[in-house]
């Protein structure tokens, strides 16, 4: 069997071998053997067949091939009568290969297009900047959280990248961007221990959604969101401060919830919280 399929030649196309042939059956004095593509003898068109042995009657050589596909030979050592016979099954084992080739091209069609299918899925459902879920790819997950995790406490926190404005006015969009990256990294690293859903909800907001335990509380994650911008500001030698606000609520998960209510509520924490936060994000 070649390695790869080719076409037949016809009068103005050159020629074109392959490097070499693959043993796939071998049938010898009774006895038949089928080598995996792994193990397959190979045969190559510059090294003499070494095996000598020949039987009694004619030497064949036939094509596997379907319409200007070859994708073999069949050697045999035959008697003269059965040459017919011989014929018309290579004829079955060529319209055979070229079905398996066929089946072999779709599934590699049908694995790109899966392949193109999850890229484009990704890309409806990711914010290209951060790389974390967008707005569409956030409300389809928040419900999957919820509904896994009835019965049980979830948790929901709104936050606000502080003064993207002044940064965009005062050092450029640039740093703006750098700066919702680095919001986001915060985010991630205070939730990493709540197997969180985090995603970009706005411009400079972010949503997310996570499971939590009974003595889980609220405020302890929003003043943990705090010290890691403090901790961030103290060795950053940024020409601004990072500030997040951030509101997070708790609740036992249920049926007939109204999850845009209590994003509601954790927004409205937020807000309370921004007040309390820096006016300036200028280092001095």
């Amino acid at each position: 069997i070649l390695t790869q399929p080719c076409r037949i030649v016809h009068k103005r196309d050159p020629i074109s071998l392959p490097p070499e042939l693959k043993v796939s059956i071998t049938c010898k004095d009774g006895v038949s053997r089928i080598y995996d593509d792994k193990d397959a003898p190979i045969i190559r068109w510059d090294a003499p067949n070494k095996d000598k042995t020949r039987l009694e009657g004619c030497h064949v050589v036939l094509l596997l091939f379907f319409e200007e596909y070859q994708y073999g030979i069949l050697e045999l050592e035959i008697k003269y009568e059965e040459i017919e016979h011989y014929y018309m099954q290579a004829l079955e084992i060529g319209l055979g290969l070229r079905y398996l080739d066929l089946v072999a091209a779709e599934r590699e069609a049908r694995k790109e297009l899966e392949d193109k299918n999850r890229e484009l899925d990704h890309t409806a459902t990711h914010d290209a900047l951060t790389g974390i879920l967008n707005r569409a790819g956030f409300l389809r997950e928040e419900r999957r959280v919820l509904d896994e995790n009835k019965g049980s406490y979830v948790a929901v926190l709104m936050a606000d990248l502080d003064h993207l404005k002044q940064i965009n006015d005062s050092f450029g969009h640039g740093e703006g961007d750098e700066a919702i990256k680095l919001t986001t990294r915060a985010l991630a690293s205070v939730l990493s221990d709540h197997n969180a859903v985090l995603g970009r909800t706005g411009g400079d907001e972010f949503s997310a959604i996570f499971p939590v335990t009974d003595d889980f509380d609220p405020d302890d994650c929003v003043a943990a969101i705090h010290g890691y911008c403090e901790q961030f500001n103290s060795k950053s030698g940024l020409p601004y401060y990072l500030g997040v606000s951030a509101g997070c609520l708790k609740f036992e998960a249920g049926e007939g919830m109204n999850l845009s209510e209590l994003f509601t509520e954790a927004d409205i924490l937020l807000y309370a919280d921004k007040k309390r936060r820096r006016s300036m994000i200028r280092r001095e």
